[in-house]
């Protein structure tokens, strides 16, 4: 049987609105005895941007300087923390988006490695050019514009946030393993990766060690749904995406 350590971590579950399947925070500022965010993981990608910014960020066990123009890339289920001071010009954004943002846009941004993070400092140009995407984006979906009015903008955005993230080096986050939050993560971990979610609640339970009552009592309290829930998600989304519908398609086509 595994130890458990008691790890502050946590599952930050995101909540969108309606009709939308991204989440933008944009220009919030910083309490005067700063911000810290404690280790977290959750099931979106994520992209900040710190025009003006003092702190520090760590992705797994690294800390990295945040500093003015720093674009940081975690992929979904990357364990990571924030820590902000006060400063008056402070200006950052944060867009938080899933699979089925990607999905929709059928655009072929780039891809990143999962269970990864990017720390990028940007200068000149290349710095000029992010944050007018991003005050031009925040601009568009503050106006109240989404779904197909916002989708070039976000191909646009997208597709500059990757292009640097493709050019820098990887961070890779390992989850404490003995933990058990570390072991549910690392179990969610290899479902993500699955295109089927037909699995028994005994089966999880053997593939991190516990027993099925045990399983499920802490798999809701780290994740906040049920493992039925959870499966029950995962199976909507793999049903919905657009390759599903054209083989959907194809196949009544064939008939």
């Amino acid at each position: 049987m595994p130890t458990f350590k008691n790890v502050d971590y946590f599952f930050e579950k995101l909540e969108t609105q309606t009709g939308l399947d991204f989440i933008l925070r944009a220009r919030e500022g910083v309490p005067e005895n700063g911000m810290y965010i404690k280790p977290h993981v959750h099931l979106e990608h994520e992209i900040m941007w710190f025009y003006k910014a003092r702190g520090s960020y760590s992705i797994g066990r690294e800390k990295f300087h945040i500093q003015n123009n720093t674009l940081i890339y975690v992929s979904p289920l990357t364990l990571h923390d924030m820590e902000l001071e006060f400063t008056g010009d402070h200006e950052r954004f944060i867009l938080q988006y899933d699979h089925t943002v990607l999905n929709s846009l059928q655009y072929p941004v780039p891809t990143m490695e999962p269970h990864i993070g990017i720390v990028a400092y940007l200068a000149g140009k290349d710095a000029d050019r992010l944050h007018f995407l991003f005050r031009w984006f925040a601009e568009v979906y503050e106006s109240g514009h989404a779904g197909d009015d916002i989708k070039p903008l976000m191909i646009l955005l997208l597709n500059t946030v990757l292009q640097h993230a493709a050019v820098s080096d990887n961070v890779s986050a390992e989850t404490d393993r003995q933990s058990i939050f570390g072991l549910i993560i690392n179990f969610i971990i290899e479902m993500e990766k699955r295109t089927s979610f037909n699995i028994s609640l005994n089966d999880a339970a053997d593939f991190v060690g516990l027993s099925p009552t045990h399983f499920s009592r802490v798999f809701k309290k780290v994740m906040q749904v049920s493992f039925k829930e959870y499966l029950l998600r995962k199976k909507n989304l793999a049903v919905n995406s657009p390759a599903s519908q054209y083989r959907s398609q194809h196949h009544r086509h064939c008939l």
